[in-house]
């Protein structure tokens, strides 16, 4: 197949979903406008399987699998936009994100949300429903499907059927354990740190400083601190408890183990600042 044959191929979203089909592209303003907040992610993927630049038009054909291709982000900009015209010869809604992508998928979704019975977000990231339940929650009408693989069916969820009290507070929870455009904590999953929340009202509480728009940045860095010792089990209460000691701690312990991962140890005070303030600004966005 050439490039035109694969960019035709796209078109089985008007067979599969419907006619009334809106496609939101990532962006790579790596490529166009410089460094993102995303930047440093993409060069980590970029160092475990690399590409070179291929320069083609509709009538090549690739010689290359399509992982080798698309682990080059100008070849992937360049098929994106070849698609986007396709597209949208075709009546296809086409956006493409200049930041977080899953923001601008549930922004989509949610702005139209007048004009339909029912809207479906499709996609394989779970940050879709956390982000159409925080943007838009209660809304029996906005589900979110989530793709399987091989075997694995579809699931469709609801924003409606999040069990967890403090759905409002669901933005701070994407944000926190990480999300695109903010670092992710190894091994600890949104899960944990909802159930956290459901069990500590001392935890929920101060939650709010990170939804105050006039928050000091003392106040983001202090209350991270404090999530960040109860995820990763420290004893907030005990005197002299920061980060540094903590992180200390549970490298000992994992020292004396046979098997040890480094990569399970909590963030160094500093970082887990910037982590921080990074949700912060990410919450407000």
């Amino acid at each position: 197949m050439n490039f035109r044959d694969i960019a035709k191929s796209y078109l089985y979203l008007q067979t599969h979903y419907g006619s009334n089909v809106a496609l939101v592209f990532d962006g790579y303003p790596t490529y166009v406008t410089g460094k993102s907040a995303k930047s440093a992610e993409r060069i980590r993927r970029t160092n475990l399987q690399s590409s070179h630049e291929i320069i083609f038009n509709e009538a090549t054909c690739p010689e290359s699998s399509q992982e080798q291709f698309l682990a080059n982000e100008i070849n992937k900009v360049r098929f994106i936009h070849l698609l986007k015209k396709l597209l949208l010869r075709t009546n296809v809604i086409v956006k493409q994100a200049v930041g977080d992508a899953d923001v601008l998928i549930v922004e989509t979704a949610v702005s139209v949300r007048s004009r339909y019975d029912n809207i479906f977000v499709v996609g394989e990231d779970i940050d879709l429903l956390f982000l159409l339940t925080g943007l838009a929650p209660m809304k029996e009408h906005l589900y979110f499907r989530k793709c399987g693989k091989g075997r694995t069916p579809d699931v469709l969820y609801s924003t409606a059927s999040f069990k967890y009290k403090f759905s409002r507070m669901i933005l701070f929870i994407h944000a926190f354990i990480g999300c695109d455009t903010t670092s992710a904590l190894f091994g600890h999953g949104k899960t944990k740190l909802c159930s956290l929340l459901e069990k500590n009202q001392y935890l929920e509480e101060k939650m709010q400083v990170f939804l105050n728009s006039e928050a000091t940045i003392d106040q983001v860095d202090m209350v991270g601190e404090t999530f960040l010792i109860h995820l990763y089990e420290g004893n907030p209460t005990a005197s002299a408890c920061d980060l540094n000691d903590l992180c200390y701690t549970l490298f000992t312990q994992s020292a004396t183990k046979t098997r040890s991962n480094l990569a399970r140890l909590l963030p160094t005070l500093d970082a887990a600042r910037f982590h921080a303030l990074r949700s912060y600004l990410q919450i407000h966005k």
